[in-house]
């Protein structure tokens, strides 16, 4: 069993490959409806396909299937790495 907090980061955090599970979503009700509209909830397990730092589309996998957003949206997603 691990000791300490998990640290907890941002979904465009992660590089290009790597997988982690949603534990919060940052924003309104409309954000969280927006992207559980998408498929993205919490508790869910998402991949990084691909994506840049602060530029074009992040593109995430939770499950089949695979969602681009914007990178502001993108950054709303907090995950906790696996």
């Amino acid at each position: 069993m691990k000791k300490g907090k998990a640290k907890h980061m941002s979904i465009i955090d992660l590089k290009n490959g790597q997988q982690g599970k949603i534990v919060a979503i940052q924003g309104g009700p409309g954000v969280s409806r927006k992207l559980g509209n998408m498929g993205i909830r919490v508790g869910s397990q998402v991949c990084n396909l691909s994506g840049h730092f602060m530029k074009g589309p992040v593109v995430v996998q939770s499950g089949r299937t695979q969602v681009a957003m914007g990178p502001g949206l993108a950054g709303k997603i907090m995950i906790e790495k696996i």
